[in-house]
């Protein structure tokens, strides 16, 4: 998601939660997908972000929901967009990238549940079902969501996709972008 503050005539620069982060990929791909070169300035973590561009030091942000969402729903930052393909339930107000006219634009943080190799399907099957069943769950999907975020459950095939896809994109934009971690 990026967050704005009020820039200066004939600046602009996004602040990023540190090299090397998702939130330094997200940056990377909105300039090269963007056909721009905005200034990207590091920080120690999405807080730090956030707080500047409430402060109005920076006049935009690349942040995560839960570092954000207070000063969201404070009123402290105004959403331009969020990062999936989808609006999220948690700011359904706030288009997307894509809808703004960077089609394809998707950035997103995400968490799974891994196996070591060799571990008996009958095993995966077991453990992926359990997982999927408490994310259908509506109290869980509240709690998720709350922080900002979405449920996605996902068969292991679809998961074990899913990552080969994140890893050839972000490798992509490492590359191009010439992205280093500190």
């Amino acid at each position: 998601m990026i967050a704005a503050a009020k820039a200066k005539p004939g600046e602009l620069s996004i602040g990023y939660g540190g090299n090397g982060t998702a939130m330094h990929l997200t940056a990377a791909l909105f300039n090269q997908m963007g056909g721009v070169s905005t200034t990207l300035v590091p920080y120690r973590g999405s807080g730090p972000v956030t707080a500047d561009v409430v402060a109005g030091h920076i006049p935009l942000g690349i942040t995560d929901g839960p570092s954000a969402m207070g000063q969201i729903k404070g009123g402290a930052v105004k959403p331009i967009a969020v990062s999936s393909l989808q609006r999220t339930p948690s700011l359904p107000d706030v288009p997307t990238f894509d809808e703004l006219g960077l089609k394809g634009y998707e950035s997103i943080g995400w968490y799974g549940v891994i196996a070591p190799a060799g571990t008996p399907p009958d095993i995966v099957a077991t453990l992926n079902q359990a997982f999927v069943e408490t994310l259908k769950e509506p109290e869980v999907i509240e709690r998720i969501r709350s922080v900002g975020a979405e449920p996605a459950p996902m068969t292991p095939a679809q998961f074990s996709a899913f990552i080969r896809n994140e890893t050839a994109k972000w490798a992509e934009v490492i590359k191009v972008s010439g992205t280093r971690a500190d």
